[in-house]
């Protein structure tokens, strides 16, 4: 899942699956890992940002400093066992 943004301020980013539309199948956010990825504006992988967020939660809160110009945020979901 990619996400373009353009920031003005404050916002929280949340990563949800739903099956067939109808039943979000990890709202308390414990059945997957959730890894965050950033890519700057000219297409180069944000390194640092990466690694501080690849074991983050559902929700991520990106702030203006995280982005210059523009921002794509994918995110990852991995089944715990």
């Amino acid at each position: 899942m990619a996400i373009n943004l353009k920031i003005i301020s404050l916002i929280q980013l949340s990563l949800r699956y739903f099956i067939k539309i109808i039943k979000e199948i990890d709202s308390d956010g414990t059945k997957f890992s959730y890894i965050w990825s950033k890519t700057n504006a000219d297409g180069t992988v944000d390194t640092a940002w990466n690694l501080a967020h690849q074991t983050s939660q559902k929700s991520i809160t990106i702030t203006n400093s995280d982005i210059w110009q523009r921002a794509t945020f994918d995110c990852t979901a991995e089944p715990l066992n």
